[in-house]
């Protein structure tokens, strides 16, 4: 049995091809194609103006993209110094990378 929609939904009996239908569905429902296509250019044209733009503002206010990144892993070393989550420049990252695994395993 499946609902048949209209003013008021009433149970009628479906053929016993069911293939492409779901649950409680007496036709095929049908997959938005071009809905998907769309959103799939229009996302793709979207990130490809935001990443010109982001490339531009990257150019204007540090040069190129490389300085960029080094400026951000700096300022988020620095950053985690200051709040004490990130060990000195000398220290042994070897024994702090450790000590993260060896603490995430213990909470596991």
């Amino acid at each position: 049995k499946c609902m048949e929609g209209g003013s008021s939904p009433t149970w009628e009996t479906c053929e016993p091809d069911f293939e492409g239908k779901g649950f409680g569905q007496c036709t095929k429902s049908v997959f938005p194609q071009g809905l998907v296509i769309g959103a799939a250019v229009g996302g793709f044209l979207f990130a490809c103006v935001a990443g010109f733009v982001f490339l531009r503002w990257v150019r204007r206010r540090h040069g190129n993209l490389w300085a960029y990144i080094v400026k951000k892993k700096e300022d988020f070393l620095r950053g985690g110094r200051r709040l004490g989550v990130i060990p000195d420049a000398a220290a042994s990252w070897h024994q702090f990378l450790l000590g993260i695994v060896l603490t995430v395993a213990a909470f596991i």
